[in-house]
């Protein structure tokens, strides 16, 4: 060992304890912390209300974290600016989750990225506590058609894509439209019948700020009023700042890794150099 590093990532990463987040750390380029290595991420997962230190996604054994869609995206963006992934299953906690991924450079040319994970299963339990509201049902699609949360009937399970989504729902064209022509103000379209509705009713549709995902609320006509198309709508848009909240944390906690990264990666710059690319370090959680 030639030299010990104290990480205060997991400071930024953990956000006080925010249950939400489910990880986050850095993830260099092949040969960009040390020449001949591919892989060697610095990265902490939440297992209850701690940070630990994971070296799992360097392992052979897991998928290359240069090909994800979240590293992809990352790569792609502008420096400084959080890019959210499609929804995904970590491959090695299985957890649901999206990341915030920030790219970063070194000596003007980019390096890696820096990375925060928001768990997507307090957004389930959120739409399915509060997608009642109506009398109805709530449901979160993201860009890519994937499903963040739809519900599951006793005769089928819920829809995991746009595809499935599709088949069981018919109305769910008109959703697929609203989310291709990039539309921005929320909308209202009535259906003939819905499975979970039994019957008529309406459908509404927003996007959450900065993730592009497509929420909806489905109410059943007999809840309707002349006046219910704005209301519906008024009622849909008091989710958002609750899910806007849920993503500021993490967007914080992003920019707060984002700030660190200069000094960090010079301190990991200083101790590669001593000592060839195999220094030690010492992980502090919290």
């Amino acid at each position: 060992m030639t030299g010990v590093q104290t990480c205060a990532l997991p400071i930024f990463i953990d956000s006080q304890g925010n249950t939400a987040i489910a990880g986050g750390g850095l993830w260099p380029e092949p040969d960009a912390f040390s020449a001949g290595v591919a892989r060697r991420s610095f990265y902490w997962a939440r297992s209850g209300q701690s940070l630990g230190y994971s070296e799992e996604y360097n392992a052979s054994t897991v998928d290359d974290y240069h090909t994800a869609d979240w590293y992809v995206q990352g790569k792609a963006s502008t420096p400084g600016r959080c890019a959210w992934s499609d929804a995904y299953e970590d491959p090695v906690s299985k957890i649901l989750m999206t990341t915030c991924t920030v790219p970063y450079s070194r000596d003007g040319r980019f390096a890696g990225v820096a990375t925060i994970d928001l768990t997507l299963t307090g957004l389930a339990d959120f739409l399915k506590s509060n997608g009642q509201v109506t009398g109805g049902y709530a449901f979160a699609i993201d860009p890519s058609g994937k499903v963040l949360y739809f519900p599951a009937t006793g005769e089928q399970p819920a829809p995991a894509d746009e595809t499935a989504l599709l088949a069981a729902y018919p109305w769910f064209k008109a959703v697929t439209q609203w989310r291709s022509s990039g539309q921005r103000e929320a909308q209202t379209f009535q259906v003939d019948h819905d499975a979970q509705l039994g019957g008529a009713g309406y459908i509404s549709l927003t996007r959450v700020p900065a993730s592009g995902w497509t929420v909806g609320l489905a109410t059943p006509q007999a809840h309707m009023t002349g006046i219910a198309s704005k209301l519906t709508i008024d009622i849909l848009t008091t989710l958002l700042p609750i899910l806007a909240l849920v993503f500021g944390l993490a967007w914080l906690a992003g920019r707060a890794v984002f700030s660190q990264i200069n000094e960090t990666t010079a301190q990991i710059d200083k101790l590669g150099e001593q000592g060839g690319g195999a220094t030690d370090f010492e992980v502090v959680d919290g």
